[in-house]
């Protein structure tokens, strides 16, 4: 019953991965990347949000508010520097909150429902944001 049993665990690892490259092929439109680029790229991207959380939100000016703040009220540790930088996230999903939900309907939906190409995708995700950007605060 062993052998049985490993037998069939090693016909399935010895299968070509067809599946993937026959999805590649036929479920890929003419502008958009192969899938394991598309998982490149994701990857990637993942890597830079701390950096593009701090260059295109506000977290950065709230973390500097925060800190002047407690500066003002004349304690140095008190709130410490996780609570601080936890509640300018916490404000910073709220401000880029219209701005996420605008980028779901106008790009992501459109995307997944192969709408889009990739680059018209990163196209039409600029515009949200320069609008967020150029908007001058109040």
């Amino acid at each position: 019953m062993q052998v049985s049993s490993w037998r069939r665990r090693w016909r399935w690892r010895n299968q070509p991965a067809s599946s993937l490259t026959n999805y590649s092929r036929h479920h890929t439109q003419a502008g958009d990347l192969a899938i394991p680029l598309q998982i490149l790229l994701l990857l990637t991207l993942l890597g830079f949000i701390p950096a593009l959380l701090i260059a295109m939100t506000s977290f950065t000016r709230i973390v500097i508010v925060l800190s002047l703040l407690r500066q003002a009220l004349g304690v140095q540790q008190v709130p410490p520097n996780q609570v601080l930088i936890g509640l300018a996230l916490l404000l910073t999903i709220f401000i880029m909150r219209p701005v996420g939900e605008r980028l779901h309907t106008q790009v992501v939906q459109p995307y997944l429902e192969q709408r889009l190409t990739t680059p018209a995708a990163l196209q039409e995700a600029m515009e949200p944001l320069r609008d967020f950007h150029a908007t001058p605060d109040p």
